[in-house]
C-alpha cells in the first residue's frame, strides 16, 4: 500500500490519521496545511538537497491558500516556486513524465508570469524530446511561441529557435529545421550566448550530414568546438566530436571516425548528459560493427542501452535496440534480430521519430530476406524508401533502394532490380558516399551483372564493376572474387554457374533458400525445373534445409 507524504508523519497511525483528516472541515484542513508549511519550510535544506521536499510543500501551499482570510496570492507564489523546484528534482531523478506534469502545472498556474510560463513550457518540451514524447511537443511549442512573441525577448526567442530545431530534426522536417537554426544562430551571436551558439552549430552539422554535405558538417562541428572551448559545456563539445566522427564515417575514413567518436566519449566520461554519452557509445558500437569487431561493439551497445533505460530516453532505447539487432544479424541470428527490430519499430512509431523509424524499417526489410519473409521484406524496404524520400535523406534512401533492388534480383524481378540498383548507385556516387555505395549497392550490382553476363549480357561491365567494388569494399572482396570465378568458369566451360540469380549460395540462409525454392516452384515452374537440372547448385540450395518449415514468404506481417 502506498501512502502520501502528508499521511506518513505518523506511519503507525497513518490510516487513523487519514480518517481524522477527512473528517475535518475544509477551513480547518487548510489551517493544518498552513501550519505544516510554516513548520516545514525552515527545515528544508538549501539548494538541490531540499528539492525532494518541494512537491510536498507545494501541496501544502496550494491547500493553505483555501483558508478563510489567507493571502492567496502570496501562497500561490510560494506554491509556484516549490512546483518549479519539484520539477527540477524529478528531472534529476529521470522521472520524466512526472517532471513534465509538474512543469505544465506550473505553466498553467494563475500566479505564473508570462516569462515563467514560457520557460516552464520550454522545459517541458525539452524533457519530452529527451524521453520519446515528441508527439506531445507541437502544441506546447506553439503555446510557448505565442508567449515569446508577446514578450519580444531575444533570449526566449533563442531558446525557442533551438527547441524548434531539435524537434524538426527529430521528425525529419529538415527544411523547417534549417530555417530555425539560421534564426537561432543569428540570435546566439547577437546575445553572445556561446552555449546555445555551439549547440545550434551542432544541429547545423547534423543537418549537413543528413543532406550529405560533408564539408559543411565538418566546418559546423569544428566551429562548435571553437565556440564551446572554455565553456565547460561537455555535452555540446562531445556532440561536435560525434558529428566529426559521423562525417568521417560517411566518407569512409573509418580510423578517423573512430578517433573522433572515442574523443566524444572521453569528454562525457567526466561530466555531461548521460543520454549524450549513451549516444556516443552507440555510434562507436555501430562503427565497430561495420569493422566486424563485434564483441567490442556489443559491449558498447549494452552499456549505452543501460544508460538510456536508466534516464528514460525512449528514442535512445529504440535506436540502440535496433543496433543490437544489427549485431545479431551480423552473427547470423536473424530471427532474434527480427524480434528486436519489431520492438524498436514500435517504440519509434510511438515517439513519432521518422528518421529512426525509417532506418529500423529498412533494416527489418533486409533481415526479412534472410528469414525467408520475401513479401514482407519488399513492403518494409518500400516503406523505408518513402520515409527518406519525404525527408530528403539521400544516403539512407539510396541504401534501402539498393537493398530493395537486391531483393528483387533474388526473387526474379530482374528489370526492377536493374533500375533500382543503378538508381541507388548513381545517388550514392553523386553524394560521395563511397563506403555505403560499394557495401550496400556495389555488391548488388556485381550480382546483377553476373546474372546478366551468364544470360548473354555485358561481361566487360561485370568485370569492371567487380573490380571497383573489390577496391572500395575490402570486407566483401573474397565473396566477389568467388562470383567472378563462378562466372568466368561457367562461361569458359559452357556449363551452368553455381550462382542463384547472381548470389553465392553461402550468402543465403537456409530459411531464405527454403522460401526461394518454394516460391519458385509455385511462381516459375520452368525456372524451378532448370534449377534442378543444375545438379551442383541444386544440392547447395538444399543443404541444411532438411526439416525446416516453409517461411511465410508471401505474407506481410510488418510494413
Amino acid at each position: 500500500m502506498g501512502l502520501d507524504a502528508e499521511t506518513a508523519y505518523l506511519f503507525r497511525h497513518a490510516l487513523l490519521r487519514d480518517a481524522a483528516y477527512q473528517l475535518q472541515p475544509p477551513a480547518d484542513r487548510a489551517g493544518l496545511h498552513k501550519t505544516a508549511l510554516e513548520v516545514l519550510t525552515p527545515l528544508v535544506p538549501e539548494g538541490a538537497d531540499g528539492d525532494g521536499w518541494a512537491l510536498e510543500l507545494a501541496e501544502h501551499a496550494q491547500r493553505a491558500s483555501l483558508a478563510p482570510g489567507a493571502d492567496a496570492e502570496a501562497l500561490g507564489r510560494t506554491e509556484l516556486n516549490w512546483l518549479m523546484r519539484a520539477a527540477s528534482h524529478e528531472q534529476r531523478q529521470w522521472h520524466n513524465r512526472k517532471a513534465v506534469d509538474l512543469l505544465l502545472r506550473a505553466a498553467g498556474h494563475a500566479q505564473a508570469a508570462p516569462r515563467e510560463r514560457a520557460n516552464a513550457l520550454h522545459d517541458a518540451c525539452s524533457v519530452l524530446m529527451g524521453s520519446g514524447g515528441h508527439r506531445d511537443v507541437p502544441p506546447l511549442l506553439e503555446q510557448a511561441q505565442r508567449l515569446v512573441a508577446k514578450l519580444g525577448d531575444d533570449a526566449l526567442y533563442l531558446r525557442s529557435a533551438s527547441l524548434h530545431t531539435r524537434y524538426a530534426i527529430a521528425v525529419a522536417d529538415y527544411a523547417g529545421a534549417r530555417a530555425h537554426v539560421e534564426l537561432g544562430l543569428q540570435l546566439a551571436r547577437k546575445l553572445d550566448d556561446r552555449q546555445q551558439h555551439g549547440s545550434l552549430l551542432n544541429y547545423l552539422a547534423q543537418l549537413c550530414i543528413a543532406g550529405t554535405d560533408h564539408e559543411g558538417a565538418r566546418e559546423a562541428a569544428q566551429q562548435a568546438l571553437e565556440v564551446l572551448h572554455g565553456t565547460g559545456h561537455a555535452t555540446g563539445i562531445s556532440r561536435a566530436y560525434l558529428y566529426l566522427g559521423d562525417t568521417a564515417w560517411q566518407e569512409g575514413n573509418l580510423s578517423e571516425a573512430e578517433t573522433h567518436l572515442r574523443k566524444s566519449i572521453e569528454v562525457l566520461e567526466n561530466g555531461g548528459h548521460p543520454a549524450a554519452l549513451a549516444s556516443a557509445l552507440d555510434h562507436l558500437g555501430s562503427l565497430l560493427q561495420g569493422r566486424m569487431r563485434l564483441d567490442e561493439a556489443e559491449s558498447l551497445h549494452r552499456r549505452a542501452l543501460l544508460i538510456s533505460q536508466q534516464v528514460g530516453e525512449q528514442v535512445g532505447v529504440a535506436s540502440i535496440t535496433a543496433n543490437i539487432a544489427n549485431l545479431e544479424t551480423a552473427r547470423g541470428f536473424h530471427d532474434r534480430a527480427r524480434e528486436l527490430y519489431i520492438q524498436s519499430l514500435g517504440a519509434c512509431r510511438a515517439a513519432g521519430v521518422a528518421t529512426q523509424e525509417g532506418v529500423v524499417l529498412g533494416n527489418l526489410g533486409m533481415v526479412a530476406r534472410q528469414t525467408g519473409r520475401l513479401a514482407e521484406g519488399v513492403a518494409c524496404l518500400e516503406g523505408a524508401r518513402r520515409i527518406f524520400a519525404r525527408s530528403g535523406r539521400v544516403v539512407e534512401q539510396a541504401v534501402f533502394t539498393g537493398a530493395l533492388g537486391q531483393l528483387c534480383l533474388l526473387t526474379g524481378d530482374i528489370a526492377r532490380a536493374d533500375a533500382l540498383l543503378h538508381e541507388a548507385y548513381t545517388a550514392l556516387k553523386t553524394a560521395g558516399a563511397a563506403r555505403w555505395r560499394e557495401h550496400y549497392v556495389g555488391v548488388g550490382l556485381v550480382r546483377l551483372l553476373a546474372w546478366q553476363a551468364l544470360s548473354g549480357g555485358d561481361l566487360d561491365a561485370f568485370r569492371a564493376q567487380a573490380a571497383v567494388t573489390m577496391q572500395d569494399y575490402e570486407q566483401g572482396a573474397e565473396g566477389i572474387r568467388q562470383i567472378i570465378q563462378e562466372v568466368e568458369h561457367a562461361l569458359a566451360q559452357h556449363q551452368p554457374a553455381r550462382l542463384f540469380r547472381g548470389f553465392l549460395v553461402a550468402d543465403l540462409s537456409p530459411q531464405a533458400r527454403v522460401a526461394l525454392l518454394d516460391s519458385m516452384s509455385r511462381q516459375d515452374p520452368k525456372a524451378y525445373v532448370a534449377l534442378q537440372a543444375n545438379t551442383e547448385l541444386w544440392l547447395q540450395m538444399q543443404q541444411d534445409t532438411q526439416g525446416l518449415p516453409v517461411p511465410p514468404w508471401n505474407v506481410i506481417e510488418i510494413e
